[in-house]
């Protein structure tokens, strides 16, 4: 359906920049200094993985030094001899939302990604799986079990199709009947207009087993909407009938694709249109002083642009077009559907590693170029672009695609001095 750690310690400090929340200071406290990560509140640590085995964290609200061990944060065990009462709360992240416990009755505290509320992953002792063989589907595993009714797990909440695509409903029901009517709505209130003639038959019945339907888009029924809802309707028992979550549906032109060519060096990009805004849709290659091809290779150049320093950013991008903006940025995600799902729709197919690739429905590509924090790093793993905004002499904002997220990232901590790639937006005049 359409719908950093890294290898040292030098960009795990970058990685920690890239949260909502404050994040770097400048601490005197020797336990700070000596950390490889300082962060405001323990939930803007980054995840513990394997790849951040042995590195070192403090929390300033909590005045505790943690440890990345065995994929978990744990009080430093220097730290936690000199105050071992200290108790702070445990975080759980997902794809597209924070969540924070009360507190932690241990040091260890489990950082592991977890999938999002609306993938739900069944064991083998559940109700009985259904891979979907759907092409455009982005969740492979559905628990479609259901007891007296209909449960519909796709589409998703904020799942995104344009006018004329065809797209496919997962549902289990129990509910015998003589068909079932498939029916779009934009709101919960609305009567809705049915998307068949006639009623269509579910395979299955039995409560376990999960249903396709593939239904279009029509241009005749279907409306530009943020409320998109496919109501599943057994044809003679109406009042068991049940709604989808709600999607978006974007009009036919909400993509527009075509190319410029950068006079300063005849360099050719592709760019789209995504709303109301015209973006480049590769990273910029221009170069100029304080910027650097990854691995100094042109062969990386060629593929993933170049590498500047904020103040080299700044000026990079050619005439009529400049450095977008945080809240161009965040305009963007809202058009795509939100930031939490921004990175699965707007980063590339190809080139992340570790089952990082999007889906790239816009067009957009991003490509996971690395950086350069005093070396390069992170090819694969990470895109980060640079922003006009500045935190304050020393440290500006960036915009943060990771490869183990779906979601995009906003950080206020980054060193003027570091290295990023740079995507250009068109003046609005």
């Amino acid at each position: 359906m359409r719908i950093f750690l890294v290898a040292t310690i030098t960009a795990v400090t970058i990685l920690s920049a890239c949260n909502d929340n404050d994040s770097i200071s400048n601490p005197s406290n020797s336990t700070v200094s000596e950390s490889d990560v300082v962060v405001k509140a323990f939930d803007d640590l980054y995840v513990c993985t394997a790849k951040r085995e042995g590195v070192t964290a403090y929390v300033k609200d909590e005045k505790a030094a943690y440890i990345c061990k065995n994929e978990n944060w744990t009080l430093d065990e220097l730290d936690k001899n000199s105050d071992s009462n200290r108790s702070s709360s445990s975080k759980i992240t997902s794809s597209s939302s924070k969540k924070t416990s009360a507190s932690k009755s241990s040091s260890s505290i489990n950082k592991d990604k977890l999938s999002s509320s609306n993938d739900k992953r069944i064991s083998s002792s559940s109700p009985q799986k259904m891979t979907s063989s759907s092409s455009n589907t982005t969740v492979n595993t559905f628990d479609c079990s259901v007891r007296n009714g209909i449960k519909i797990v796709s589409p998703k909440s904020g799942d995104m199709f344009h006018i004329g695509d065809t797209i496919t409903v997962i549902y289990g029901a129990d509910i015998e009947d003589s068909g079932y009517r498939f029916v779009f709505k934009t709101s919960e209130e609305s009567v809705g207009i049915d998307l068949f003639d006639e009623s269509m038959e579910p395979s299955n019945i039995d409560g376990n087993t999960c249903n396709e339907q593939k239904v279009v888009l029509r241009q005749d029924i279907v409306e530009e909407t943020s409320t998109g809802i496919i109501r599943v309707i057994p044809y003679s028992k109406t009042n068991k009938g049940i709604n989808s979550a709600t999607f978006i549906v974007a009009s036919q032109n909400k993509i527009l694709q075509s190319t410029m060519i950068d006079e300063r060096d005849n360099q050719e990009y592709r760019i789209v249109k995504i709303g109301n805004q015209i973006w480049m849709a590769e990273n910029l290659t221009y170069k100029m002083k304080n910027s650097w091809c990854y691995n100094d290779s042109s062969v990386y150049c060629e593929k993933y642009g170049r590498l500047y320093t904020w103040a080299a950013a700044t000026k990079a991008c050619p005439s009529d077009w400049h450095l977008p903006s945080t809240d161009e940025w965040n305009s963007l995600f809202t058009t795509v559907g939100g930031k939490s799902t921004a990175g699965k729709v707007l980063k590339a197919q190809t080139d992340w590693i570790n089952d990082g690739i999007g889906t790239d429905q816009f067009g957009f590509t991003i490509l996971p170029a690395g950086y350069n924090s005093g070396h390069f790093i992170n090819n694969g793993l990470d895109a980060v672009f640079w922003t006009p905004k500045e935190t304050d002499t020393e440290r500006a904002y960036a915009i943060y695609f990771a490869h183990e997220g779906d979601d995009a990232g906003i950080g206020d901590g980054h060193t003027k001095d570091a290295a990023f790639s740079v995507r250009c937006i068109k003046d609005s005049n």
